[in-house]
């Protein structure tokens, strides 16, 4: 179970009940505050469909519950919810994916042969950094991600990836579907 407070894991499922955009604040103060709508909630992790400052939707992020420690619902959301309405991206788009927001493996085995090209944001260990690619399994230690690289060249080994130091998971934000736009699709 998550180690949250009962009132913010409330106000998540508040926020996802009543379609409210939020910006979500995390224990480190090198993790970014993220905003978006709560369209997933499980025992241990949140799923946000992502907002830019330009007001598009870009992609989901998947976070550890145990890092959220603020929800703070937002000034501008009617505002922002109208001007998705208007650039035809509201109501929200589905998740590509069944997502599995119970376990971090779990979480990880819902992107398999999806072809999803997702970033994993170890940012415990090191907050500057991300893997971009598409995950190909999924062990009890390591996630196997085939990578797509800055200059969207897919490489031709698998690299393993530990598990337990993702706390965050992009999927098709900008970002990554700008690099799958110039990579093309990922080599089996």
């Amino acid at each position: 179970m998550t180690s949250r407070p009962p009132s913010t894991v409330k106000s998540l499922a508040a926020a996802r009940a009543d379609s409210l955009l939020v910006r979500v604040h995390r224990d480190d103060e090198d993790m970014d505050w993220l905003e978006g709508y709560v369209v997933g909630l499980g025992r241990r992790w949140l799923l946000l469909a992502r907002v830019s400052n330009d007001i598009w939707l870009t992609g989901w992020s998947a976070v550890r519950l145990r890092d959220v420690n603020v929800v703070e619902p937002r000034a501008n959301a009617r505002f922002t919810t109208e001007a998705l309405r208007r650039r035809n991206q509201w109501p929200l788009l589905p998740v590509p994916v069944d997502m599995d927001l119970d376990s971090r493996r779990g979480l990880l085995r819902s992107l398999v042969d999806s072809e999803q090209v997702v970033a994993l944001h170890p940012e415990r260990r090191d907050p500057d950094v991300c893997f971009v690619g598409v995950v190909r399994g999924v062990s009890q230690h390591w996630v196997d991600l085939l990578e797509v690289t800055i200059a969207a060249q897919w490489e031709t080994e698998i690299t393993k990836r530990a598990v337990e130091a993702i706390t965050r998971v992009d999927i098709a934000s900008g970002y990554e579907s700008a690099l799958r736009l110039v990579a093309g699709p990922a080599p089996r």
